[in-house]
């Protein structure tokens, strides 16, 4: 299995769960790793089913974007970090504002500022 497979599996899978085993700040630097392993795979695997639950690689990377766009805590921190990981593979045109609503990148994107909040 590919590691951009395998991190994209775990992220996903903390992100769907209210009871999840990673704190924010673990999460944060598995989707820094996710980020760099998918900028080094040119072919990664996007999908992933976790629990009946539906969640696009692309989908996961483009809510974290806009998350991480929105809520870093500056240079030098793993929330930047994170940002720029996320910039390596996914960039988004000059009049796009966060993720498109009613997706699966809004709801990404609401559970991770929820969980930010906690």
């Amino acid at each position: 299995m590919k590691q951009s497979n395998r991190l994209a599996r775990l992220v996903a899978h903390n992100i769907e769960r209210a009871d999840s085993t990673l704190s924010y700040e673990r999460l944060t630097l598995a989707m820094t790793r996710l980020a760099q392993a998918v900028h080094a795979d040119p072919e990664p695997e996007w999908d992933y089913d976790a629990n009946g639950a539906y969640s696009a690689l692309a989908d996961i990377i483009t809510a974290a974007y806009w998350h991480y766009a929105g809520l870093h805590s500056g240079q030098g921190s793993d929330s930047y970090a994170a940002l720029c990981a996320l910039s390596a593979v996914f960039c988004p045109g000059p009049y796009a504002t966060g993720p498109d609503s009613e997706s699966a990148e809004a709801d990404i994107y609401a559970m991770l500022n929820e969980w930010a909040a906690a």
